[in-house]
C-alpha cells in the first residue's frame, strides 16, 4: 500500500493537471454546449490515464448532460461501480470571476480552488487514478465500471434509470463526493420529492379552525 501512495504523491503534478483540464471547462447542469465540452474532456483522461475500456455506454436524451458507463474488467472477483458526475451548479462565465488558483495551506500542502473543484471535479480524477494505480501496480483488482452523469446537481432524473441498472448488476457502489477534512464517507442521506394535493374550504387553522371541515388529502412519491 505505501508504494501506491508513493507513487501517488509522485504523481500529484499530474493529477492536479488532470483536475485543471475539467474545472477550466465550465459544466453548468443546463448548460448542454458546456456539458459536452466537459464529458468529452472526461473521456480523453479516460483514454489517457486507464486506456480503452472493454465496454462504454452512453445514454442521452439530447437535453440534459448525458450519462456515460464505461467497464475496465478485473483480475480477480468483485465488480464495483464508481459513480460520478461531472455538472456544476456554476453557472457559465463563473470562471471569469473565480479562476482556477493553486496555492498552499499553512502546513505546505496544496490547495486548488475554482467552481466545481470540490464538487465534485476533484473525486472524478482521484477515481481514475485510483484505478490507473491500481493497474500499474499489478495487484489483483475487481472488475471497475465508472458511471458519469451530467444531471447530478438538477435531481438525476435523466440518469436515474441507468443509475439503479447500473447498481443493481455491482457488488459495491462507491460515490466520488467530496467530504471535509478528507474522511471516508460510509453513509449518505437520501432525498425524496413529494406532491401533496389538498381539497376543501379555506380557514384559518389559528383563529377559525372549525368554519370548514378537514379538507382531504392524497401524497404521491415521486
Amino acid at each position: 500500500m505505501n508504494n501506491l501512495l508513493d507513487t501517488a504523491r509522485s504523481s500529484l503534478p499530474e493529477i492536479i493537471a488532470d483536475i485543471a483540464s475539467l474545472v477550466e471547462i465550465e459544466t453548468y447542469s443546463r448548460d448542454r454546449a458546456g456539458l459536452d465540452a466537459g464529458l468529452n474532456q472526461v473521456r480523453s483522461l479516460i483514454q489517457l490515464r486507464l486506456g480503452a475500456p472493454a465496454a462504454e455506454q452512453l445514454e442521452d436524451d439530447g437535453v440534459l448532460g448525458a450519462t456515460l458507463k464505461v467497464t475496465y474488467p478485473g483480475s480477480g472477483p468483485g465488480h464495483v461501480l464508481i459513480l460520478a458526475h461531472y455538472d456544476t451548479v456554476w453557472p457559465a462565465g463563473t470562471l471569469a470571476g473565480w479562476p482556477l488558483t493553486e496555492g498552499t495551506d499553512d502546513t505546505a500542502r496544496t490547495t486548488l480552488s475554482g467552481p466545481g473543484i470540490f464538487d465534485m471535479k476533484t473525486g472524478l480524477v482521484q477515481g481514475i487514478w485510483a484505478l490507473k494505480l491500481l493497474q500499474d501496480s499489478g495487484k489483483p483488482r475487481p472488475t471497475i465500471t465508472f458511471l458519469f452523469n451530467g444531471d447530478e446537481e438538477i435531481g438525476s432524473d435523466g440518469s436515474r434509470a441507468a443509475i439503479e441498472k447500473a447498481a443493481h448488476d455491482a457488488d459495491a457502489v462507491l460515490v466520488l463526493e467530496a467530504t471535509a477534512g478528507g474522511a471516508v464517507k460510509t453513509g449518505r442521506k437520501g432525498v425524496g420529492i413529494f406532491t401533496v394535493t389538498s381539497t376543501g374550504v379555506e380557514a384559518h387553522a389559528g383563529l377559525d379552525p372549525a368554519a370548514a371541515p378537514a379538507p382531504s388529502m392524497r401524497w404521491r412519491n415521486s
